[in-house]
């Protein structure tokens, strides 16, 4: 006999709401803040760090990268907490975590390698429009800041960037304005949260915004921020392969 489990609730009609986004995203900015104030206080007390300003620790990838990480982690207990009080469910069963079969691992795998296609071509299309530098630049200063925000890039940011974004944000949108509009506000909103790394130069912070929109598309097309979570880490892993192989191994960064 074939027992039928309790219907899968429609992603486009989340337990949570945009009240609930709001209070996560208020405190995940008050979290970064004490992350950081943290952060600065620590370092002061560690040799070689204690001389650097505010400004120039918060650049330095040995303070960044943890000051990042555990406003991350503050991040997804607001969201737990948050969508506890609205439903009973397990929290990643809420946010249609639906962690993907070996078909669709591959096909995560295929759009993060053609989203590095993309972005390689837009930025040979449109050379003449894309700025000198970048201040996500200033990070790479040295072969150990350079792993750890490889680290932090493929590892940390697409699981907690995918479950905040596709997972919570996208379908409390939704519930208001259909799929596609929502798609837009949650790649906008993605983009615009990376905007202050790529000095908000509108050839860069464009291709975050396709690659937003196809981790939001993958979402959609398969009920599953697990996939998206495989795409964007392969996506990030060529991005800093392609720098590891640039900088001769993480060792030269002139041309970072």
């Amino acid at each position: 006999m074939i027992t039928v489990g309790p219907p899968l609730r429609d992603p486009s009609r989340p337990a949570w709401g945009l009240l609930e986004v709001v209070l996560a995203s208020v405190g995940f900015f008050f979290a970064t803040l004490v992350a950081a104030a943290l952060g600065y206080a620590i370092a002061h007390q560690v040799p070689g760090l204690r001389n650097l300003g505010f400004e120039k620790l918060l650049t330095d990838a040995r303070v960044a990268v943890p000051v990042q990480t555990g406003a991350y982690v503050a991040l997804i207990g607001l969201m737990v907490a948050l969508v506890s009080l609205r439903s009973h469910e397990p929290f990643l069963k809420e946010i249609s975590w639906n962690a993907p079969n070996r078909k669709r691992v591959w096909t995560a795998v295929l759009v993060g390698l053609a989203l590095v296609g993309v972005a390689t071509l837009a930025e040979t299309l449109f050379a003449r429009w894309m700025p000198k530098s970048v201040p996500i630049e200033n990070y790479f200063r040295d072969t150990t800041s350079a792993y750890l925000l490889a680290f932090f890039g493929i590892f940390i940011a697409p699981p907690i960037e995918e479950l905040y974004f596709r997972g919570f944000l996208y379908p409390a949108i939704a519930r208001w304005t259909g799929i596609w509009p929502a798609v837009v506000i949650t790649s906008s909103t993605f983009a615009l949260l990376h905007g202050s790394q790529l000095a908000f130069a509108w050839v860069p912070v464009s291709i975050i915004f396709i690659v937003g929109a196809s981790l939001n598309i993958v979402r959609v097309k398969t009920n599953s921020v697990a996939t998206g979570v495989v795409a964007h880490m392969i996506y990030n892993f060529i991005l800093m392969l392609g720098t590891f192989i640039g900088t001769h191994g993480f060792r030269k960064f002139d041309n970072v």
